[in-house]
């Protein structure tokens, strides 16, 4: 059983959903555009032995919005207080995408209140801007989509051509909860050099893989499917890293069969990594 609960990270209020104690605390910190409710398919597996707290970040699902400041640092900013202060042991960080960025930030910055990471997919390089820019279109209609006054069933409808379908609900919801300034700020980014850097902030592999002595599980989806892990970030983490771990997903593309619950090897994967910390 999952309780949405509140937290007052200063400048805003972040939702997050808070599982039963079951065991040692596991964050979950979910894609740009996303919400909490991105790890259902894999939430009754995690829980099961896991004290379970998904986040829904700054601008997205019950969290409160800030229009103008939707960058890397901030969502990171946001995080650091709430594991610093709900936290009373290292935890677990799982973060799909972009959440793989504020883990990563937060293994190498606070070593001390992290146990282990799993990165989920994210483009950990970051250097993104021209494999992206094809997709530029999509990603400006979500954000117009994000702005529309429409009911639930009608925006569903709209974005599965006519034939509303439970994942376009789902879809649908995430849009309805999303501040379309979040997309503008990242597209403003991939559209401009400076912005970009603005907008990655304090976010350099690099530099913070240096600092990361915990075990780390990469989970890299096909990029022919829109995987966005590439094989130079893989080689920096595990090269460099003692305790890395990689695993690749050939029939998965970024959100590695958790929309479609389609979770069996995801969560084999998780779950041994998991029971061997």
């Amino acid at each position: 059983m999952f309780r949405e609960k509140r937290f007052d990270a200063g400048k805003v209020e972040i939702n997050y959903a808070d599982g039963p104690p079951n065991g040692p605390p596991l964050v979950l910190l979910h894609s740009l555009g996303g919400r909490w409710q991105s790890f259902y398919s894999i939430l009754p597996s995690l829980a099961m032995r896991w004290h379970v707290k998904a986040l829904d970040f700054r601008g997205h699902g019950g969290s409160g919005r800030v229009p103008g400041e939707y960058r890397v640092k901030d969502y990171y900013g946001d995080t650091l207080r709430f594991v610093e202060e709900n936290l009373t042991e290292p935890a677990v960080l799982f973060g799909s995408s972009m959440g793989g960025w504020i883990a990563t930030m937060l293994a190498a910055n606070r070593p001390e209140k992290t146990r282990a990471l799993i990165i989920g997919d994210s483009p950990l390089t970051i250097d993104y801007r021209d494999e992206i820019s094809p997709f530029l279109a999509h990603i400006k209609a979500e954000r117009d989509n994000a702005s529309l006054d429409l009911p639930i069933s009608e925006l569903a409808s709209k974005l599965s051509g006519d034939k509303k379908t439970p994942m376009a609900m789902a879809k649908a919801r995430s849009l309805i909860q999303l501040d379309p300034d979040v997309m503008s700020a990242w597209i403003e980014g991939i559209e401009d050099e400076e912005s970009f850097k603005d907008y990655h902030e304090g976010y350099d592999l690099e530099s913070l893989v240096e600092s990361i002595s915990c075990p780390i599980l990469l989970l890299q989806a096909n990029p022919e499917k829109g995987g966005a892990m590439k094989d130079e970030a893989v080689e920096i983490v595990t090269s460099r890293l003692a305790d890395a771990y990689h695993l690749y997903f050939e029939e998965f593309g970024h959100e590695l069969g958790m929309s479609t619950w389609n979770t069996g090897r995801l969560l084999r994967a998780v779950v041994t990594f998991l029971e061997s910390l």
